[in-house]
Order: structure tokens, then C-alpha cells, then sequence
């Protein structure tokens, strides 16, 4: 117990000091670092970010001498160890192992003059034993692949044994210096290359791994660092297969371009977050000058409506004021103009309504029953009873009335709690009737009518009539109710009740 505890308390020191993480686990065989780093290179070391086994199977590192190719090939085993093991790995969030049941080596100079082996057959040894225990589900782990006998040789063995791993399937992480592997990896499929980047300025090696390019092995260049002879270097650029310069120069070029391809994504890449904060500071302003619009939409269309009211109670006022005998003359020579107000109205109240559904929207504004709503197009206000699919069954005081759910708003106040009047016994005034009929007649027509005979109503002693003026479009309805509104005598109107005819009649309490 006290060694799991111990064990429990070390892992998390290392996450904590040296930030370790935890890495993923993956059903298939392969794996993928970010920022892995070896674990005695300390935090002075570069990172690495490889991977292996998902697109390809092989993946074969090149460059230079002293340039980290052995050191990755270490530092996979060791994170692929690690994570066997349930612990944290040198490496950046994101990195996962995937199901590999072994890992083999083949890394260093095994050489023993006890057992009288070379380099190479030591080599050999290993190799052979790794063939034969390797599978699918194995790492692999090949340093100087070819070395340490013939070049050209050792070349088509090093080919032929990639080819094998290939064929069996292991996941398979090689690194080389001979040309033939480097165009076995560039050509054959689930095949990768990558190199560790060298600074021919500076002549030094950056540590850096790029995936996806072959690397040059750069050795004239390295023994120039250490001091070897000018004459000693000529005559061994001199000694350079043709062939071999070409291969060489080629993976200059290509290394030569992605260094230019880096530094043009990382100008991409600063642009992108560049037109990113612009795109967003202009969808604000955007929004600003739309809220804008329709802020100014809004008063001048209520500036609108609130003329067209005022000129259609000038219009009736001045109806009023004339002589039954003028008042059709007037009325004719009115009528253009008031259905062009009345044409007018109708917009206005059609922008408004859309408006309003718009601001739902944006809202997010879904009704539901219990909810407090107003019918668009009116003055109505009520409280949803039911849900039918599109349609809600709304309740307006005593009023139970279907409408599609489209047309209806979030209402800024309560439904008033409108209750049905007491039906009193009405006695009929002689030459009077309890009710005016004008479904099916103009406006014009109708509301001289419908004033004239509600002045007598109400002067016959009625306390409530009917003015039955149909569904239609409700351009009746709606005249009678601006009416209704202007009169200092009514008390009250309302659409009709269940038996009452509903939106077809209008009913009106005059005052006591």
C-alpha cells in the first residue's frame, strides 16, 4: 500500500513540476506525441511532434549527424513505455498511445569482441529477432537502417527490410542516411518521411523534426565544423557521385521550400486573425446601424400612423359637422383620399406586424399555454388555453377565439379580465332596433349608418347594441372600433362571445 501511495505521489509531482500530462488511448495500433520530450534532455531539449500508424505505417527520419535522430527514436519508446505503464508522459495535451502489444529496438552499436560480432552483425542479430517476433500491433524502432557495411548494399537490405515491415504491418519508426531508402520512403504508399532540420548558415542542427520532407545528411558540412582541411573537403565533393548530388540538391530544394511554405502560414495565419477581429468588429457595427434602422423605421412610421388617425377624425369631424344633404357629396369627394389613407393604415399595420414577429423571433419567443399574448393586426390581449399544432386557442375575457400561432406577440401588459355583462331585459324603444346590420356594405356606406344609429340608440335609453358588420378582412370591424373609441358616450365594446357571432359582431355598452 505504501508503494502505491508513493507511486500515486511521485506521478503527480511530475505533472505538477514538470507539467506531464496523461495521454490519450487509442483502439488501433499506432501513436502520436505533440511537443514530446526526452526525459533527461530536461526542459533545454526541443520538442517533437511525430506521429505513425494512422495515414502510415513506416515513417523514415534523415538528416544530418548530432541532428536528433536517435534521441527521437528514444524518446517514442520511452512516452509509448510510459503510457503502458498508466503514467504521464514529456508531452502536450492531445497526445495518444494506441493498442501495441511490444515494442523492438535495434538503437546504438552493439559491438563484442567476447561473442566476436561487428557492428553490423550485431546489427543483423537483432534485426532477425525482430522479424520474426514482430506483427501488427508491434513498434519498431530501427536506428541506422543500412549501416556499417557496403552503402549500396546495405541500402537494399535496409529497402527490403522496410518492405517486410510494411507487409507485416508493424508500426515502424527507421532512420538512415542512405539516398535509396530516402526514394523508397518518398514513393511507396503507407510510407512517410520526415528529417531533423539543419541551419546551413549557421552549420549547426536545429533539433527540429519536419515531417513530411526527406533531410540531407549534410556531412561535408559537419566535418567543416569540426575542423576538416578545405583540400580535404574539396576533393571529397569532387569524389561525389553525380547521381547522388542530384538526390542531395533535390532534398535541399524541398527543404528549402518548406521553410518558405512555414514562414508564408505563419503570415496566412496572422492575416486569418486579423480579418477575423475585422469581420467581427463590423458585424457589430452592423447590428448597431440596423437596430438604427429600424429605430427610425419604427418612429416614422408611428408619426405615420398617428397623421393618418388624425386625418381620418378631421375627415369624420367635418362629416359631422355638415348637413345630412352634403354629407354623401362630401363623402364622394372624400373617398379617393380615405382609401388611400385607409390602403396606407394597412401597410403601416402589416410593417408593424411583421416587425413585431421579427422581435419574437429574435427574442426567441415561443408561446405556450398560460402565456399572456396579443393577436397581431388588434387590440386584443389574452391567455392561451391550448396548442393545436400551428393554431392556439386564446381566451379574452369570456372570449374564446382559434388563431395561428404566427400571429401572435409577447403582450407588454395583462389581459384584462373582461367579463361577459349580465344580459338585462332590454325593452325596445319604438322605431328603434337592439341591433344595425352592415355586412356586405363599403365603409362608406356603412359608418354613416352605424354613427347615426348609434346616436339613436343610445338616446332611445339602450343600454348595449349589436353592430353586425361580418369577418371579411376586418376593415369594418376595425372602423367601427375606431368609432366606438371616439365616442364620448360609449362605455365599452367588444367582439362577440360563444353564440354572440364572435369576430362578426361588435358589441357596445353604452354609458349610465
Amino acid at each position: 500500500v505504501l508503494g502505491q501511495i508513493d507511486l500515486l505521489y511521485a506521478v503527480t509531482t511530475v505533472m505538477d513540476k514538470k507539467k506531464w500530462k496523461l495521454p490519450l488511448l487509442a483502439e488501433k495500433p499506432l501513436f502520436a506525441f505533440h511537443s514530446l520530450l526526452h526525459p533527461l534532455l530536461g526542459e533545454h531539449g526541443v520538442p517533437l511532434s511525430i506521429e505513425c500508424g494512422r495515414d502510415f505505417r513506416i515513417l523514415v527520419v534523415t538528416g544530418p549527424n548530432t541532428g536528433g535522430k536517435t534521441v527521437t527514436l528514444k524518446a517514442v519508446g520511452v512516452g509509448t513505455i510510459l503510457a503502458w505503464c498508466g503514467l504521464p508522459i514529456p508531452a502536450e495535451e492531445g497526445s495518444f498511445v494506441g493498442n501495441l502489444n511490444a515494442v523492438y529496438a535495434d538503437i546504438g552499436d552493439e559491438q563484442s569482441i567476447e561473442q566476436n560480432l561487428s557492428t553490423f552483425s550485431s546489427h543483423l542479430k537483432n534485426i532477425i529477432h525482430i522479424i520474426e517476433e514482430a506483427d501488427s500491433h508491434s513498434l519498431v524502432l530501427l536506428d541506422e537502417l543500412g549501416a556499417g557495411t557496403d552503402p549500396q548494399e546495405g541500402a537494399a537490405l535496409g529497402v527490403a527490410l522496410l518492405d517486410t515491415m510494411r507487409e507485416k504491418k508493424c508500426v515502424t519508426l527507421a532512420t538512415t542516411h542512405h539516398n535509396p531508402i530516402k526514394r523508397y520512403a518518398l514513393t511507396t504508399q503507407y510510407v512517410e518521411t520526415a528529417s531533423m532540420e539543419f541551419d546551413a548558415e549557421t552549420l549547426a542542427p536545429t533539433y527540429r523534426l519536419l515531417m513530411g520532407i526527406p533531410g540531407r545528411s549534410n556531412a561535408l558540412y559537419i566535418a567543416e565544423r569540426y575542423g576538416m582541411p578545405v583540400d580535404v573537403l574539396a576533393k571529397a565533393r569532387l569524389a561525389l557521385k553525380e547521381q547522388e548530388v542530384s538526390v542531395e540538391d533535390i532534398i535541399t530544394d524541398l527543404q528549402e521550400r518548406k521553410a518558405h511554405l512555414d514562414t508564408e502560414q505563419k503570415q496566412i495565419e496572422k492575416a486569418r486573425q486579423e480579418l477575423a477581429v475585422r469581420r467581427e468588429k463590423f458585424q457589430e457595427k452592423e447590428a448597431c446601424f440596423e437596430r438604427q434602422k429600424e429605430q427610425i423605421l419604427s418612429q416614422a412610421e408611428q408619426k405615420a400612423t398617428s397623421i393618418l388617425v388624425a386625418a381620418e377624425e378631421e375627415s369624420r369631424r367635418m362629416l359631422r359637422a355638415l348637413d345630412e344633404s352634403a354629407k354623401s357629396a362630401v363623402q364622394r369627394a372624400l373617398h379617393p383620399k380615405r382609401e388611400k389613407i385607409r390602403e396606407k393604415r394597412k401597410e403601416l399595420e402589416k410593417r408593424e406586424e411583421k416587425r413585431a414577429l421579427l422581435k419574437m423571433k429574435s427574442e426567441g419567443f415561443h408561446p405556450e399555454v398560460g402565456d399572456t399574448v396579443k393577436i397581431s393586426g388588434t387590440d386584443i390581449t389574452g391567455t392561451i388555453v391550448t396548442l393545436k399544432g400551428k393554431k392556439a386557442e386564446v381566451l379574452a375575457g369570456a372570449i374564446r377565439m382559434e388563431v395561428p400561432i404566427s400571429t401572435l406577440t409577447r403582450a407588454s401588459k395583462p389581459a384584462r379580465e373582461a367579463m361577459l355583462p349580465p344580459s338585462p331585459k332590454i325593452v325596445r324603444p319604438e322605431g328603434v332596433p337592439n341591433s344595425l346590420m352592415v355586412r356586405g356594405m363599403t365603409v362608406d356606406e356603412a359608418m354613416p349608418l352605424v354613427e347615426r344609429y348609434l346616436d339613436q340608440a343610445m338616446r332611445a335609453g339602450y343600454g348595449s347594441v349589436e353592430i353586425i358588420h361580418g369577418r371579411g378582412e376586418g376593415i369594418l370591424r376595425r372602423e367601427v372600433h375606431t368609432l366606438c373609441a371616439h365616442l364620448s358616450y360609449v362605455e365599452n365594446y367588444r367582439l362577440g362571445g360563444p353564440g354572440e357571432g364572435g369576430y362578426g359582431v361588435t358589441i357596445i355598452t353604452f354609458k349610465k
